[in-house]
């Protein structure tokens, strides 16, 4: 059988280790007094170990600092300079240019004359749509059309005069001139633009021209154009100086009412 302090002793020890496992060091337990007075007596203090001071370093003297001796300045004999040469520069000799600005123009050697009767018989023979020809085309009717825009605008056999910008009414009043120009010439033509750049008087005057059509609400607002109208309460008819005219109502009415399309499209074939 154990000794009972011997089993004592080791059931402390278990208890010292279980708490240093579970407690970190320097955790406070609370206890009452006579547990704490119990186990203070079985504490062993552990002597504190005093570290030694590190040894002062040996200081050791400077070194004197080296005297420094300056020596006399020594003279060195200086060569008197000698003249320098200036070396001539050599310039280019300037080249003149000829008097006379004129170019000389040579005529071209003229062609060698050349057979082409075995290439065109194989062109006859291989591409008999193709016609060969002789020689170079008139450009005339290329130069008349290239310089259009420096002659004045001819004026056609009908216009349509264009009082309002809207894009609807523009685009109403160039399909009435697009269906005439298959039976005569006719183009739609700004008002302002003819007030401003010939005048009405000249306009109207024109020999080529033949009807005039506008909006019959936009001629009564011009008042220079409106002093040319005329109507002929007889015949019903209407005209502009001696051109006939042909009244339109209003531009929006045509866009509305298909019908009003068909008899225009009447009336205009009686005037054309």
């Amino acid at each position: 059988m154990q000794d009972p302090t011997t089993l004592y002793v080791e059931l402390l020890n278990l208890m010292k280790l279980h708490l240093a496992q579970t407690y970190p060091s320097g955790t406070w337990i609370p206890s009452d007094r006579n547990t704490q007075s119990y186990f203070r007596q079985h504490v062993t203090k552990t002597p504190k170990v005093q570290t030694p001071k590190p040894p002062e370093p040996i200081r050791t003297p400077p070194a004197p600092k080296p005297e420094v001796v300056y020596a006399p300045p020594v003279s060195v004999p200086v060569k008197p300079k000698e003249p320098i040469a200036l070396i001539e520069e050599k310039r280019a000799p300037e080249i003149k240019a000829p008097k006379s600005n004129k170019m000389e123009h040579h005529p071209l050697p003229s062609a060698p004359d050349c057979d082409f009767n075995d290439f065109k018989q194989i062109i006859a023979d291989k591409f008999p749509q193709y016609k060969i020809v002789e020689h170079a085309p008139c450009d005339s009717t290329a130069k008349q059309k290239s310089n259009a825009w420096q002659q004045p605008k001819t004026i056609p056999a009908a216009v349509v005069l264009s009082f309002d910008s809207q894009p609807k009414n523009l685009q109403f009043l160039h399909n009435v001139a697009r269906a005439i120009n298959f039976h005569v010439p006719a183009d739609v033509m700004s008002a302002a633009q003819i007030e401003q750049d010939m005048g009405w008087e000249a306009f109207l005057s024109a020999p080529s021209l033949r009807l005039v059509i506008a909006s019959d609400g936009s001629l009564h607002h011009t008042t220079k154009l409106m002093a040319h109208y005329r109507e002929s309460s007889k015949q019903a008819k209407h005209y502009l100086g001696q051109i006939p005219f042909c009244p339109l109502s209003d531009l929006s009415l045509y866009c509305k009412e298909p019908k009003l399309k068909a008899a225009l499209w009447l009336a205009l074939r009686t005037m054309i």
